[in-house]
């Protein structure tokens, strides 16, 4: 179809009974135009297609999500957990008159 993977991301919907969910986006993108393709997985069985067939750059972000959500992706081809960034010291910056203590 010519689409373009623009983006996925997911967020987990509390519902009252057992109607909580994770919702899962995609947004596909041809010539300035974008498609949102929404659908929402049961928390109590949080399974659903891998997109990284069709689209390999997206197996990052279903990785990520994986992290956040507890998503299970069937069929990745790369499971492994999302690389996360060291923090190592505590710096101290002064923005603006104000102190700030920023990780670096």
């Amino acid at each position: 179809m010519g689409l373009r993977h623009a983006g996925l991301w997911a967020d987990v919907r509390d519902g009252e009974d057992e109607s909580e969910a994770i919702e899962v986006y995609a947004c596909l993108e041809q010539a300035g135009q974008y498609l949102v393709l929404v659908t929402q997985v049961p928390l109590a069985e949080p399974r659903l297609s891998s997109h990284s067939h069709c689209y390999p750059g997206v197996n990052r972000l279903e990785r990520h999500a994986h992290d956040l959500t507890g998503l299970d992706w069937l069929d990745q081809p790369d499971n492994r957990r999302a690389p996360l960034r060291l923090f190592t010291r505590l710096e101290t910056a002064t923005l603006g008159g104000y102190s700030t203590n920023r990780w670096t």
